[in-house]
């Protein structure tokens, strides 16, 4: 490769860079290639770090272009560094191990103005660590959920360092979100605020993941703060809680068709689990698989508003948990209602297909209040009319069969009379 015009093609995208506005699509696109074809020839070289960089520039300026960076003015100040670090090795001929290149991960750092006292180092150490975190959160909000003193104290000490954390950072954002939720704890049942401290995990997931230049920013954190208010969930005995009105899709529909698909994964899957439990109702494994899948189901409609099926796989995640601890036994009318349960969230699911393809809107569905009951009801071991019914049914049947068996062997009608 010849040197002075590797430098020169780094020059003249250097200054390309500098120019060039986030929201130019045409521009990035042209920087795109121009990274590309830096990075290919500095393959030529002895210098794989300056290979590196090029190539990490180059898929930050795709993200911008598929806005999935939080902070693209951020961003390209991180790619002009990238840059500004080649032309010292290829230019001023510094070695690789002198020159300080953009670390892998630090575009979270260019999604936002640092504190001036704060090392890039600690932001990444604290974005690193953050799945984990959040992972344990979850744990601690299930928990809450069944009254636990000790998951309660957990996610209290938690939010209060995250928030903390947040503060010296400077994520605002962040730091008044923990700040609002641990009022509400102070202020409300924490078992009735389960699915409003999931929505928050969700939210903080989605923004640190942003921060990390992996996804797109969940935007304010007003309304994930609305679902900290208990009023608006659907607990044991408020049966006016499971009025649903007709709802217009709105939001990143997109997200919203990605859950689809996800969610029918989730449910077929469920499918499978559950024809293992009629046959051994203390397979951990099947428990387990359906608990994670209403679960999830739940998490996600939480944060993208599809109230009504938060709240029917919400009643059929505490059935199965219920089973998970030994409470309950899926066997019977509980069985029965779980299976009724993902039948009727498939409904609810390809309805929401249905309402993005036709842009009409979701209309509530109606067995889902009655299900609900039936739900509740196998969770305090009560057998529901619905299901007394069916199994009195099932008897007449066996008893009209062994009749019309009788009847045939006495020869009094044939096997096609009684069919």
């Amino acid at each position: 490769m010849a040197n002075e015009n590797f430098l020169a093609k780094v020059e003249a995208v250097a200054e390309k860079t500098v120019f060039c506005e986030p929201t130019d699509l045409p521009e990035l696109a042209e920087l795109h290639t121009a990274f590309g074809e830096l990075a290919g020839l500095a393959k030529e070289s002895r210098h794989p770090r300056s290979v590196a960089a090029l190539e990490q520039a180059g898929a930050l300026i795709e993200d911008i272009i598929l806005e999935e960076v939080a902070d693209p003015v951020g961003a390209m100040t991180r790619i002009g560094a990238a840059l500004a670090a080649v032309q010292l090795v290829f230019r001023d001929g510094r070695s690789e191990d002198e020159v300080e290149f953009p670390k892998d991960g630090e575009a979270a750092a260019a999604a936002f103005s640092l504190p001036a006292h704060v090392d890039e180092s600690i932001f990444v150490e604290f974005l690193g660590r953050q799945a984990v975190e959040l992972d344990d959160m979850e744990e601690y909000i299930l928990g809450v959920e069944h009254q636990d003193e000790q998951a309660l104290s957990d996610l209290k000490r938690q939010l209060h360092t995250l928030k903390g954390e947040s503060a010296l950072l400077g994520l605002g954002d962040i730091e008044d979100l923990c700040h609002k939720t641990e009022d509400a704890l102070s202020a409300h049942p924490p078992m009735q605020l389960a699915d409003g401290l999931l929505a928050v995990k969700d939210w903080l997931r989605a923004r640190f993941d942003a921060l990390s230049g992996k996804g797109t920013d969940p935007g304010s954190a007003e309304t994930v703060l609305a679902t900290l208010n208990p009023a608006a969930s659907v607990t044991a005995g408020e049966e006016e809680a499971l009025q649903f009105e007709v709802k217009i899709l709105e939001g990143d529909l997109e997200l919203i068709g990605d859950f689809v698909v996800e969610a029918m994964e989730h449910l077929d899957n469920s499918d499978l689990h559950l024809l293992t439990l009629e046959t051994n109702p203390l397979d951990q494994d099947a428990i387990n698989a359906v608990f994670r899948a209403f679960h999830t189901i739940k998490g996600v409609c939480g944060f993208i508003g599809l109230d009504e099926i938060q709240a029917l796989a919400h009643e059929a995640e505490n059935l199965l948990d219920l089973a998970r601890k030994g409470s309950v036994s899926l066997s019977g009318p509980a069985i029965d209602v779980v299976f009724e349960a993902v039948d009727v969230l498939k409904v609810m699911v390809e309805a929401v297909r249905e309402a993005l393809e036709s842009q009409n809107a979701l209309e509530p569905n109606g067995d889902m209040p009655a299900l609900v009951k039936r739900i509740k009801a196998a969770a305090r071991g009560e057998a529901t009319e619905a299901v007394e019914r069916r199994i009195e049914e099932e008897e007449k049947v066996v008893s009209n069969q062994r009749l019309g068996n009788i009847l045939v062997e006495q020869g009094a009608v044939t096997n096609k009379a009684v069919e």
